[in-house]
């Protein structure tokens, strides 16, 4: 089923296009209460109960890292903004180098599987004064050259995993255990044929 904007139904699989070139992402949940948004080059799953995206996904090659904890993108983000593109080859220090100074690396960068496909994956949280903007004290670790940005909450873990698709990159970040069940049954393939 092509995933659109709206609720999402359990025990069904939702293909995500536009998040690689040639490729679609599949994606199903088994809870109950999620919603879904698909914007180019962006698709989040997000439930009632808690303020950031129980998984989010981006283009890798919209995506750059953020390590001012003031700065929260304008449209367009300018170009020297986007100089640090997220890749499979991070250490842990290179990670840290990206990020905001409140921003703590809870575990990883480790390398898994997604879908076939090799990935690493690690889990940030922010603690600390952050943007203005956010209920609560916030940063944008990561953010995309449309504005688009994967917060991190004051206290709350988010896991980020960094998918290589054939030389393409997919950012998932996910929050708790819902986001980590569905990125778990990820799976990549190509469009069908029409």
């Amino acid at each position: 089923m092509l995933v659109g904007d709206g609720l999402l139904q359990t025990g069904h699989t939702y293909r995500v296009p536009d998040l690689l070139d040639g490729f679609d992402v599949l994606a199903g949940t088994s809870t109950e209460g999620l919603s879904a948004t698909l914007e180019p080059g962006l698709f989040r799953i997000t439930s009632a109960d808690q303020p950031q995206p129980v998984l989010a996904m981006f283009r890798g090659d919209l995506a750059s890292w953020n390590p001012d904890p003031t700065y929260d993108p304008m449209i367009p983000v300018p170009a020297d903004r986007m100089e640090n593109r997220p890749a499979l080859d991070i250490d842990a220090a290179t990670l840290a180098a990206q990020l905001p100074t409140s921003v703590t690396i809870g575990e990883g960068p480790t390398p898994i599987d997604v879908g076939g496909h090799p990935a690493v994956q690690f889990v940030l949280r922010h603690d600390g004064p952050g943007l203005d903007g956010c209920r609560t004290p916030c940063v944008a670790p990561l953010i995309q050259s449309s504005g688009r940005v994967a917060y991190l909450y004051d206290g709350v873990p988010r896991r980020f995993t960094i998918v290589d698709v054939d030389g393409q990159t997919l950012v998932v970040v996910t929050t708790g255990d819902t986001g980590d069940a569905i990125l778990a049954g990820l799976r990549v393939e190509a469009p069908p044929s029409t």
